[in-house]
């Protein structure tokens, strides 16, 4: 059956030691201010001059030379309160570089390209970097950022903007990370399988999930080191960072940080982000519940499972949505505990393959007149339209 296509896909992909896909940035929120004021930061201290930089992981033991680098690392903590002698070479250096903010620089004192993988000895600001640093208009700085951004994202901007242009209205971020983001994958074989997964019930995707943590978990209990184990939190991570960066382009918007649309979908993204404003309200409206510190808004079944934008306006409801605490909304699984129900006077939040459950009864501020209601919705979304 076709719609078997992608079940046999995505458990075959995720043996692959390759299963993440594309690689294109190293999990660093880089928004414009932060990047300007790491730039910033390193050319007060080492202007344009060639610096050396910690070689392997930091143990403890300072390297000679590389006392410029050393004095950043301790700067940028206080300026970005972020930054390691390992991160801000591992990480944050990589992205820069990428971006064309940074030269890298092997023993040899040979430029390094961003896609090289060597043993980097030193780095220095580019001529892009001091340019971006000392454009004294803001709006001339973002757009230079913007590019830089674009920079990270050259490798899928113009298949993205293909399929959210001629084929689909919007992509979420399960659709990303389990199809698009494959590289061994052409266009037309995405296209296929994102119609089959779409073709999916909302109970047999989240099975989907459930069943590559169970592998995941497995595998992990076999490998012989790091380098062979899974991370599905990663995994979803990485590419909920990826549609973050998309955002702050020009060409794509996010809507709930979890489904991408293009910015000249804007009117519509504008139509659903005032209609969730205004279900929001009505949560608190039919509750008769007030605004209080130590709780947020949870959906109950996540916007992530919306694959249309019809999906995303049943999924995007008062009915859907409850008041909890900043302490149980930390402990939700990621993702798969989205049916309500109540036993024996207790409100509780269920996984529906495995009947696991977290109990919620004092957590969430709720008129319990409306519960059955709820239920009732939740059972619609669940067993909902495909």
């Amino acid at each position: 059956m076709d719609q078997n296509k992608f079940l046999k896909y995505i458990f075959e992909r995720i043996k692959r030691d390759d299963y993440r896909g594309i690689h294109l940035s190293q999990h660093n929120r880089l928004p414009f201010d932060k990047v300007l004021e790491i730039l910033k930061t390193i050319n007060n201290i080492a202007g344009t001059s060639n610096f050396k930089i910690h070689i392997g992981d930091w143990k403890g033991k300072k390297q000679k030379g590389c006392e410029i680098y050393y004095k950043i690392v301790d700067a940028l903590e206080k300026v970005i309160e972020q930054g390691t002698v390992n991160s801000l070479k591992k990480n944050i250096f990589p992205d820069l570089n990428t971006m064309g903010f940074l030269n890298r620089y092997n023993p040899k004192g040979e430029l390094v390209s961003p896609d090289k993988r060597e043993v980097i000895a030193s780095v220095s600001l580019t001529k892009f970097a001091l340019d971006f640093i000392n454009d004294g208009k803001p709006r001339k700085q973002y757009k230079m950022y913007i590019e830089a951004t674009e920079k990270l994202l050259e490798p899928i901007l113009d298949e993205l903007f293909y399929l959210l242009y001629k084929i689909f209205d919007s992509i979420n971020v399960y659709e990303y990370m389990f199809i698009v983001s494959d590289e061994k994958l052409t266009t037309q074989e995405k296209i296929d399988l994102i119609n089959s997964y779409r073709r999916l019930k909302k109970i047999e995707r989240i099975k989907v999930n459930q069943n590559i943590l169970k592998i995941f978990k497995d595998i992990n209990k076999r490998a012989i080191n790091k380098k062979y184990k899974r991370d599905f939190g990663n995994w979803y991570n990485e590419s909920l960072q990826i549609f973050n960066l998309l955002n702050q382009t020009v060409y794509f918007k996010t809507f709930r940080k979890t489904v991408l649309m293009l910015s000249i979908s804007q009117e519509a993204l504008e139509f659903i982000a005032t209609r969730s404003q205004r279900q929001r309200e009505k949560y608190f409206d039919w509750h008769n519940a007030k605004k209080t510190e130590g709780y947020q808004l949870h959906h109950i079944c996540p916007l992530s499972y919306a694959t249309t934008r019809r999906q995303l306006e049943l999924i995007d409801n008062f009915k859907n949505l409850i008041y909890i605490s900043d302490k149980a909304h930390s402990e939700i699984p990621h993702d798969l505990f989205i049916q309500l129900a109540v036993k024996n006077g207790r409100i509780l939040l269920m996984n529906p393959i495995d009947k696991n459950f977290i109990e919620i009864t004092n957590d969430i501020l709720i008129n319990k007149k409306n519960i059955l209601e709820m239920i009732k919705y939740n059972r619609k979304i669940i067993e909902g339209i495909n």
